[in-house]
């Protein structure tokens, strides 16, 4: 039977090492057969009486991996509970059940129905969005994320990888999703991680999607520290970007939180101006990049227009351009 997100599952909760500010589980659901276990965090603005809902960040680990390597980072806890954001990170290594830790590459194949689950059992017990996930994920992990996107890109707002070895190329179901290309500059070797990226990339940018790309000299095949603020930052933008549509696709569910616990919304003031039905998509970014040397520009600077076609990596906002690069000097 094909998983839906209103499947059954069954949740088992551990208690993991404390944390300042919001809680972090070890939970198990049941899928496809077996038993997988998954590093939920849930974030210290969380309010188990009030109506709010939250997004879900899911972090996938690499080959041989497991969710812990996400789920117990003190820097993407702490990153959560600023964006008051679920933490979702499946452990997709699973071999008292016999499965081979590779499987999880395609996630048209098994593992996009057991994230689903996943999400679908932690909503059994939190109030988050069953879609408008982000997703992030390293190696084996960015090859899940860059796949789940085309798996089910109707519950995806944006998506990042780094250092995928294999990788499909985009396709147009996907236009119109963030995405973020990462990879060290000398993870080559026989995988071509590198090679494969920046083909992903170009190719996201011939398709209209408005890629942003950001590889790493001398690194190879390892998540930088530099890698991470960025796709922090990057999946921090597309959050916010993306709240108003959110609420708009899921308005039932929040009418019905905010019954049950007897809130009533303020009533809209004569003449005020009424949300936007869709979020604002920044046609025309705020900056652009140099790939050549990593400096961004205001795109009112004219020296941004100087940058070759091939180097130019268009960036949303400041706060992704610092972490992606440095600012030109002044002029």
């Amino acid at each position: 039977m094909k998983t839906t997100f209103l499947s059954a599952a069954i949740v088992f909760l551990t208690a993991l090492p404390a944390f300042s500010a919001g809680k972090t589980e070890v939970c198990s659901v049941k899928s496809k057969g077996k038993t997988w276990e998954y590093i939920l965090h849930v974030p210290g603005g969380y309010d188990p009486k009030g109506w709010k809902f939250h997004r879900i960040t899911c972090l996938v680990h690499g080959v041989g991996g497991e969710g812990r390597q996400f789920g117990e980072n003190e820097d993407w806890r702490k990153w959560a509970d600023d964006n008051n954001v679920f933490l979702l990170c499946p452990t997709f290594t699973n071999k008292k059940e016999g499965v081979n830790d590779e499987w999880y590459w395609n996630a048209d194949q098994g593992s996009g129905d057991v994230f689903i689950d996943m999400a679908t059992d932690a909503g059994k017990k939190y109030r988050v969005y069953p879609g408008q996930f982000l997703t992030f994920g390293f190696s084996g992990g960015a090859q899940f994320s860059h796949k789940f996107a085309p798996y089910k890109p109707e519950l995806v707002a944006a998506y990042a990888f780094a250092n995928a070895g294999m990788v499909d190329q985009p396709d147009k179901k996907l236009v119109g999703l963030p995405v973020l290309v990462i990879c060290g500059e000398a993870d080559a070797g026989q995988a071509d991680r590198i090679g494969k990226a920046r083909q992903y990339y170009d190719n996201a940018t011939k398709l209209g999607m408005r890629p942003v790309w950001r590889s790493y000299p001398g690194v190879e095949h390892a998540l930088t520290a530099e890698g991470t603020r960025l796709a922090q930052e990057f999946l921090k933008y597309h959050l916010v970007r993306t709240e108003p549509i959110t609420e708009l696709m899921y308005a039932k569910l929040i009418k019905d939180a905010q019954a049950k616990v007897g809130y009533k919304p303020e009533t809209p003031k004569p003449g005020a101006r009424p949300k936007p039905p869709v979020p604002f998509l920044q046609v025309n970014p705020a900056f652009a990049g140099n790939s050549a040397d990593w400096t961004y520009y205001d795109l009112k600077d004219k020296r941004a227009q100087l940058i070759p076609p091939t180097k130019i990596v268009y960036l949303p906002s400041k706060e992704v351009a610092d972490a992606w690069g440095k600012p030109a000097a002044a002029k």
